[in-house]
């Protein structure tokens, strides 16, 4: 059975005040807040070409987003008449419209998004959904900020036996690179550019371990090993992929990045996918990670408060 892949990715709802400073609206009842909505009529539904509503019989309470877009110049590919044909809407009554899905957490003024497109879209129209239906007016805005995390380098120094592949990216700029004596022939390499070319520079490093000699991995692992602890803390990217000591695949960012999950609809032979589905996966993803999605916003309320 065929899959189509999607991005389900995952935000705190905050007040943004006129003099910058940023607070996380713990104290909002978004589940009451979506039962108001639902209680509006069709057409107050409607800010600008969006159409919002809200679904309450879920594990979670959704908000769901339908953005109208016009099919102008869109043509389709006729497999039968082996011709391309240009779209044309029937009905007056109808409109194409890009759909997501937003699900609200009980705690922690938490929610997740996934949408129809292939492609992460945009936050704003849900932004913009909170800022009309449920505006703070002159007092603040709502903003959502993504739910970011740090894989733990003792994960890498404890868990990875082994290194199939290392990417970095960071500036020579960094001093504490050439704090002592190198401690890994990356250092070397690093500090003998920068001398040759007299000034700083941004670099990219990509190592990937061949196929054939079966020792590469583990000895890739100790020339990493002794680079990261001088870029971690400087670093735009630094990304390992290898095999940890069950022989299973581990990967690491140990840069702070948005929490991201991927998710994988099946697709009925001979069936287009339905709306119904793509909630249905956002739910089930939403159960799958909301204990660790509570654990880092428990201790992003205590570094923030």
């Amino acid at each position: 059975m065929a899959t189509a892949n999607r991005t389900v990715s995952f935000y705190w709802i905050k007040r943004l005040f006129s003099n910058g400073e940023e607070e996380l609206a713990t104290d909002i009842d978004w589940d009451s807040r979506l039962h108001e909505l639902s209680r509006k009529t069709w057409e107050e539904k409607d800010h600008g070409s969006i159409h919002y509503d809200a679904i309450l019989d879920k594990d979670y309470p959704i908000l769901t987003v339908l953005d109208a877009f016009d099919p102008a110049f869109i043509q389709i590919k006729n497999s039968k008449t082996k011709k391309i044909e240009d779209y044309t809407i029937n009905s007056d009554e109808q409109e194409l419209a890009n759909s997501s899905v937003v699900a609200f957490f009980p705690e922690h003024s938490l929610v997740a998004y996934i949408s129809s497109s292939a492609k992460r879209r945009t936050i704003k129209p849900i932004e913009a959904c909170l800022n009309y239906f449920w505006s703070g007016g002159d007092a603040f805005a709502w903003i959502l900020r993504a739910v970011t995390t740090t894989d733990s380098i003792d994960r890498f120094f404890n868990e990875m036996q082994s290194v199939n592949h290392f990417e970095a990216s960071f500036s020579t700029a960094n001093r504490s690179l050439f704090d002592g004596v190198s401690a890994s022939t990356i250092d070397d390499f690093v500090q003998k550019l920068t001398k040759e070319l007299s000034g700083d520079i941004n670099i990219e490093l990509h190592l990937t371990a061949k196929n054939g000699d079966s020792n590469i991995p583990q000895r890739l692992k100790r020339v990493v090993e002794s680079f990261i602890p001088n870029i971690q803390d400087s670093s735009e990217k630094l990304k390992i992929r290898g095999e940890d000591l069950n022989t299973a695949l581990l990967e690491l960012n140990l840069v702070e990045h948005d929490v991201v999950e991927r998710a994988e609809i099946n697709v009925p032979p001979d069936q287009s996918l339905q709306f119904s589905e793509l909630i249905n996966c956002l739910v089930d993803t939403c159960n799958n990670k909301r204990e660790d999605l509570y654990s880092l916003s428990v201790r992003y309320e205590h570094n923030y408060a």
